[in-house]
């Protein structure tokens, strides 16, 4: 959905995570939009929110990068937190999540 601009996904509902390590929620490949987020040669900044219960687990803001968390694999971070660690603990919760970015030449 576009939002003034800004393209923009909301999503609620048991968070599953997939045979292919991707993470679903609601039909939404959240896997599949970092993947393109963090390839994407023009912008790689995005924002995430992350909601359990109604309660704010994650605000963040920033780029969207890999780097090992602490257990030595590769996931995605914005502003230092990872956000996949994140994910990793919510996963078969309820949750909603919100995410957002500019989209350049649309």
């Amino acid at each position: 959905m576009k939002l003034n601009g800004i393209d923009y996904k909301e999503a609620s509902g048991k968070l599953n995570y997939n045979d292919e390590g991707q993470y679903i929620l609601d039909g939404f490949n959240i896997s599949e939009l970092f993947d393109k987020v963090y390839y994407d040669p023009n912008d790689n900044y995005m924002g995430f929110e992350l909601f359990n219960n109604g309660k704010l687990i994650c605000d963040e803001e920033g780029i969207l990068y890999k780097d090992k968390n602490s257990k030595k694999i590769y996931v995605y971070y914005i502003d230092g937190i990872s956000i996949e660690d994140l994910l990793w603990d919510s996963i078969d919760k309820n949750i909603n999540i919100k995410i957002w970015r500019n989209i350049y030449g649309e």
